[in-house]
């Protein structure tokens, strides 16, 4: 096993487009899977025996899994940028979502280790635009870097999260013009809850109004239609602080390339509630 790099942020490659699979006919190709619950993590870190080290040590297990991903050393089938498998790649839509979609604002988006990789997850379609950026929960490097954007940023940052005491767009009153700094919670609703934890309390929680899941759907069945996945509640988010719809549209139009290929891929239909 390599060892681990260490980044000031999620790496990310570039854009690619539709290829056949690199893994030849009849070899098996090593997979993600295959590197949780098959790598040798002999000399590497040892799980501890307290329960609260141990999400440390498994989120520096997946970030190790993505680097070796990035680097072509697993999953050669699959897209190294828009996670797809290669033959379906959706960097093309994602690539025209760009810095000027979010404009005015920026965001920066914390995504559970345990998102890396998923072709199930939506939140990578906003890291289309340098402007944005990602860290990975987990890594506490990482971590360190978020807040440190939090910090040296001039106006506002704000957290996309209904938790309590949030308040809505409207109540946050923002002047017309007024650049805001997003962060975005990337995962499942339990992880987006502990990574909301981690966060300084000082920085107000922001909810949506009257968003649901019909508009995009989501690939998770989940029985409050109001928990939309994390690129459409960006979008949302957007939408609510004024965005025409014709800026908005390339977000759109890759969040339901994104969908379409993710149902496409399982073979399923696309969930619209």
């Amino acid at each position: 096993m390599q060892p681990l790099r260490h980044h000031a942020s999620l790496p990310l490659p570039a854009f690619s487009r539709p290829r056949p699979p690199t893994v030849a006919p009849g070899q098996a190709a090593r997979t993600t899977r295959d590197y949780r619950h098959g790598a040798d993590f002999t000399g590497q870190e040892p799980m501890p025996e307290d329960p609260s080290q141990r999400m440390g040590v498994l989120a520096r297990r997946y970030y190790g899994m993505y680097c070796q991903f990035v680097a072509g050393a697993v999953d050669k089938h699959k897209c190294q940028r828009c996670w797809f498998l290669a033959q379906n790649c959706a960097c093309e839509a994602m690539e025209r979502v760009s810095g000027s979609v979010f404009a005015p604002h920026r965001v920066l988006l914390l995504m559970h280790f345990r998102e890396l990789c998923r072709a199930s997850n939506s939140g990578r379609i906003l890291l289309a635009p340098p402007s944005n950026r990602g860290f990975v929960f987990g890594m506490q490097a990482q971590e360190s870097a978020l807040i440190g954007e939090i910090n040296a940023f001039k106006g506002r940052s704000v957290i996309l999260w209904p938790g309590p005491g949030s308040i809505t767009f409207e109540e946050l009153r923002c002047e017309p013009g007024e650049q805001l700094q997003i962060i975005v919670l990337d995962g499942t609703w339990n992880n987006s809850r502990a990574m909301d934890r981690v966060l300084p309390r000082d920085i107000p929680r922001v909810r949506l109004s009257g968003s649901t899941r019909t508009e995009f759907g989501g690939t998770r069945k989940h029985k409050d239609k109001e928990r939309v996945c994390t690129a459409g509640a960006c979008l949302h988010a957007l939408r609510e602080l004024g965005a025409p719809p014709e800026q908005l549209q390339p977000l759109a139009d890759a969040i339901n390339v994104f969908f379409d290929t993710h149902s496409n891929q399982r073979r399923i239909d696309r969930l619209r509630e």
